[in-house]
């Protein structure tokens, strides 16, 4: 089996829990809607409900729901996307995280993070999670181009962390989640895959383009766990 030098890990439902950063995303939302405590329970509730209906639509449809009895207009929803946005979320790493990047450290394994999203919300994520101490390097990839340019599945960032560690592509992995984009990239460079089948995830789901991705690339690893994911790791050494 080959041995790792590098292990890169994708952030959102595989260091923690993107659904943990929804919850808190509402409940911050829900205390510029109002003062009132229990009405800010009745708030989050509610965007949770619709957000399991239509994530991509949550603030719209509530602005319609019996919950607000406001005249809402279009200055209002902005300001419910830009507090979503850039709040510092209540987010905690996966338990056994941090104690995994510390042994793969003292086994001098390179650890990095790519990442997509919006640059300035990933970054809150990561200093609400404290975990950019716990790795060696740190890609967002929206600060690398405009317009999403060098998101996932693009190669680019993955390029850039072979060239930062000098370390080939097959004595490296990226640990994902996301079976229609995560892979492609990295696994067009030699990059081993390790899919990590977060059923707990928020975007967890067997919809016909992961499917196509699936059969697409084959997945020498996966693991359903951050304690398979040390076993798979640490027995690599």
């Amino acid at each position: 089996m080959a041995q790792f030098k590098l292990v890169i890990f994708d952030l959102d439902d595989v260091l923690f829990s993107e659904n943990d950063y929804v919850k808190s995303g509402f409940r911050s939302v829900a205390k510029i809607l109002s003062s009132n405590k229990i009405t800010q329970k009745k708030l989050y509730r509610e965007m949770i409900k619709l957000f399991k209906k239509d994530s991509k639509h949550v603030f719209d449809n509530l602005i319609k729901s019996k919950y607000l009895n406001l005249d809402v207009d279009s200055d209002m929803v902005n300001l419910m996307i830009e507090t979503y946005h850039n709040h510092l979320p209540d987010i905690h790493p996966y338990q056994r995280v941090l104690s995994l990047l510390k042994k793969l450290r003292n086994e001098k394994i390179s650890l990095a993070i790519l990442s997509d999203g919006s640059e300035h919300t990933q970054k809150l994520k990561i200093k609400s999670l404290g975990i950019q101490n716990h790795v060696d390097k740190i890609i967002l990839t929206d600060s690398l181009g405009t317009r999403k340019k060098f998101w996932k599945p693009s190669t680019y960032g993955f390029k850039l962390l072979l060239d930062h560690f000098k370390i080939k592509a097959n004595n490296a992995c990226y640990v994902g989640d996301n079976m229609s984009k995560d892979f492609l990239g990295p696994v067009k460079l030699g990059i081993i895959p390790i899919l990590f089948k977060n059923k707990d995830g928020l975007y967890y789901v067997e919809n016909p383009s992961e499917k196509k991705a699936k059969n697409t690339i084959q997945y020498k690893f996966t693991v359903s766990s951050i304690q398979e994911l040390e076993n798979l790791l640490l027995n690599q050494l």
